[in-house]
């Protein structure tokens, strides 16, 4: 506490793991450790005002194996990688509570980002500045309303695999937003509207609209409905990348960044149903239906001599482009179980179908895998205990299906939590993850060609004091 104006607390960390292991069962060489410390202020100056001022640091040692092309026989070496990365935070925040239900915030934000691994050295300075207004306009409206502006200064120096041109580049973006939350019929219907305008260096003004429906037509059910547009906006890299592929002494194949390249968007409609079945169960539905345009393809296109990088050689250049559309749909179910005082049971499923293709006129070979680059269906099933003698068991038990695109098969694991409560503030814990198999593989990459590791069985033992 900071006497009657507030409380203040402090946190430091150290974090240690050690290398999981590749498919071939050989020790992998991913190891990483972190260290990180922060401040958190909150101040209540007077009944209407609270000010909160937050402070992060970290610093992570990782490593890494890449799988980089040469331009010396086999044109394919392996080498150990790393990165190191750093970043500092400080964001503070004010908010102040007006008359009629209506308040103000305001939010000032700075970000430093570094980073220094194999291939390429990035430092990043992030300005960000909020405001929000709320307020209810009569007895139905209950309306917020917005802006922001955000600055990105950047510095990114790469090496003949991989840079960026320029090196240097600023990312300016103002927004606006106005929502409107609007009372039908009071503790029956509600429809919100709103959208977000917004212009950035990279894909100029963009404007993004959503409108929700909830019904309640009685205690136990809650109907809603949804549509709206989003879009993605380009990365830096999408405009300025070049990444070499597939080389030879004379020559490479290489991905470049496309100035030209627009936002992906996409117009989503969902729809949702909740209902109480018992005192003890409430079940939620979901169904989604996604329609995607203008996303990104990589492109062929006509071959040239390149000088930089040395030695002279024939690029064949594949270009980002926004040649491909197509939709996804699915829907997930969820079920909150209590069958006793002492036992809960959490469970849920989805279910994802994708159809995406690049238009006909595109020589697009890279991206159209993209749509079995997820799971088809997820499923899991947690277990929560609370016995005699302040005893806690959680027990997990998760499905999730083969991306197929990428060399993983389907899995099911568990994980198990076994905790003693001897006083209120002591908690001494025994965990063990991915139980079913020695390891497995959940995740390959499919754009950078860093060389996949499995997740380990673990087990690990914890002791907390809260004072």
């Amino acid at each position: 506490p900071l006497g009657d104006l507030g409380f203040y607390r402090f946190y430091l960390g150290y974090s240690n793991y050690d290398e999981a292991e590749y498919q071939s069962g050989k020790s992998a060489n991913d190891a990483w450790d972190s260290t990180f410390g922060g401040f958190r202020i909150d101040l209540t100056p007077d009944e209407s005002d609270t000010v909160t001022i937050e402070g992060r640091a970290s610093g992570n040692d990782t490593s890494e194996t890449l799988d980089l092309p040469t331009r010396t026989f086999p044109f394919r070496r392996r080498t150990d990688g790393s990165e190191d990365l750093a970043r500092r935070s400080l964001v503070a925040r004010w908010n102040r509570d007006l008359a009629n239900d209506s308040r103000i915030q305001l939010q000032a934000y700075y970000d430093y980002f570094e980073s220094d691994a194999t291939n390429i050295l990035q430092r990043e300075h992030t300005v960000d500045l909020d405001f929000q207004y709320e307020f209810s306009a009569g007895e139905r409206h209950r309306i917020v309303w917005g802006a922001g502006f955000r600055y990105v200064s950047d510095d990114i120096r790469g090496t003949n695999l991989l840079s960026l041109d320029p090196d240097e580049r600023d990312l300016k973006i103002f927004s606006a937003y106005l929502q409107d939350e609007i009372t039908v019929i009071p503790d029956t219907l509600s429809l919100t509207l709103g959208a977000k305008l917004e212009h950035n260096s990279y894909s100029g003004v963009e404007i993004q609209p959503n409108a929700r429906l909830t019904w309640t037509p009685a205690d136990r059910h809650t109907v809603w409905l949804a549509a709206s547009r989003a879009v993605r906006s380009p990365s830096r890299a999408e405009l300025d990348v070049r990444l070499e592929n597939t080389t030879t002494r004379r020559l490479a194949v290489a991905l470049y960044g496309d100035e030209d390249f627009e936002s992906e968007n996409v117009l989503a409609l969902e729809a949702g149903y909740r209902v109480q079945l018992h005192e003890t169960a409430a079940l939620d539905l979901a169904l989604f239906h996604n329609s995607y345009d203008d996303l990104r393809t990589t492109e062929f296109r006509r071959p040239f001599i390149e000088v930089d990088p040395l030695p002279v050689h024939l690029a064949i250049p594949v270009v980002a482009d926004n040649n491909m559309s197509g939709t996804a749909y699915g829907f997930e179910a969820a079920l909150d179980w209590r069958p006793r005082e002492w036992w809960r049971v959490r469970t849920g499923y989805s279910y994802l179908e994708m159809d995406l293709s690049p238009n006909p006129d595109t020589i697009d070979l890279l991206s159209g895998t993209v749509e079995d680059e997820s799971p088809e269906q997820q499923f899991f099933m947690h277990h929560s205990f609370d016995l005699p003698r302040n005893v806690e068991i959680d027990a997990t038990f998760r499905y999730v299906d083969a991306i197929p695109a990428l060399g993983v098969d389907d899995y099911l694991t568990m994980d198990i939590r076994l905790a003693w409560l001897p006083r209120e503030n002591l908690e001494f814990s025994l965990v063990g993850q991915n139980l079913f198999e020695d390891s497995h593989l959940e995740y390959a990459p499919s754009f950078i060609n860093t060389v996949p590791s499995e997740v380990e069985r673990g087990i690990y033992g914890k002791v907390s004091w809260r004072f």
